[in-house]
Order: structure tokens, then C-alpha cells, then sequence
């Protein structure tokens, strides 16, 4: 399979979307999640898809000094493009081993809360071919099953506590 460009991938996910949607963007401000959003509401502009409203949230997590002033910065990008933008932070005492882990939790967690909020009826992530690759490397080296399941990496789509789908639009984009 070819890799898809962003705005491919985005006009791709937009078109499959058959009635009204609010989307949540889940955005840190990075590279994939920043491009995630700015090639949604470029496809939805360009499709002219008044019924899909996009909304942001970005999780602080309060691991480092200067996470509070990057949500700062991402709530200053979407109010720039009318986007409602959410910040919630990770208060909870940090775990001493399992961080990762722990804060991928809280964020899924604050974001549904944000989701649930916004009424939204999907969440999308930025996780890229990069990420799936990533992700099927390390399950791979990890399992000790002779069927290796993990090798079927991340799924396009994942229903978090029965209740919010996390979609991931960019799984074939570099």
C-alpha cells in the first residue's frame, strides 16, 4: 500500500463521513497531531461540509515546565483557525515507573471527558505510518506467542470504554 499525503488522507476520511459530525481533534501541538488538524479543517472548508464542526483538546500533562505554555500556544493556533479549543491537565501524582503508560491512560481519559462535553461523536488522534510501523516493531520484539498477534499493529478505529470512538485517519500517512 502507498502512503497517503495528509490532505489525501484527511479528504479521504472526510468524504466517508455520511451525516452531521462534531470532531474532536486531539492535538499536542506537535508535528502529526498540528497536521491532523490543520488538513481537516482545510478538506472540510474545501468540501464545504458545513456539518462537520472540528473541536481541539489538548491534554497538558504536566511532566514538563514548558508543557503548560505549549497548550497555550496550540489554544492561540485554534482560536487563529475558529476552532474550539479545550486544555485539560494531568493532575494526578505521577507514577515512579510506567509513566508512559500511565499518562496514555489520564489522556484518554481527559479527553473523553472533553468529548463527552463538546458532544462529540468521534475523537481523532494523529498516529501516523511511523507510529504503526513503530508499534508492530516493538510488540514484535516483546512477544513471546509463536502467532505474534501483535503484528496487526494499530486499528484505524477503537471504541475507548463503550462509549467514544478514537479514530485514526493518518495510520497510512508518512
Amino acid at each position: 500500500m502507498t502512503p497517503l499525503a495528509p490532505l489525501e488522507a484527511a479528504r479521504q476520511f472526510i468524504t466517508r463521513i455520511s451525516k452531521p459530525a462534531r470532531i474532536l481533534v486531539a492535538i499536542s501541538g506537535g508535528s502529526d497531531s498540528t497536521g491532523l488538524l490543520l488538513a481537516l479543517h482545510r478538506v472540510v472548508g474545501e468540501l464545504g461540509r458545513t456539518d462537520i464542526a472540528l473541536a481541539a483538546v489538548t491534554i497538558d500533562h504536566a511532566l514538563r515546565a514548558e508543557s503548560a505554555q505549549e497548550a497555550i500556544g496550540v489554544a492561540a493556533m485554534c482560536r487563529k483557525l475558529d476552532i474550539p479549543h479545550h486544555i485539560r491537565r494531568w493532575n494526578e501524582a505521577k507514577p515512579a515507573t510506567g509513566v508512559s503508560a500511565a499518562a496514555r491512560l489520564a489522556r484518554y481519559a481527559l479527553i473523553s471527558q472533553v468529548a463527552e462535553t463538546v458532544k462529540a461523536d468521534m475523537i481523532v488522534v494523529g498516529h501516523t505510518l511511523g507510529d504503526q510501523q513503530e508499534t508492530i516493531a516493538m510488540r514484535g520484539a516483546r512477544s513471546l506467542r509463536p502467532d505474534n498477534l501483535g503484528l496487526a499493529g494499530m486499528a484505524d478505529g477503537v471504541l475507548y470504554c463503550r462509549n467514544h470512538w478514537f479514530m485514526r485517519p493518518f495510520l497510512n500517512t508518512s
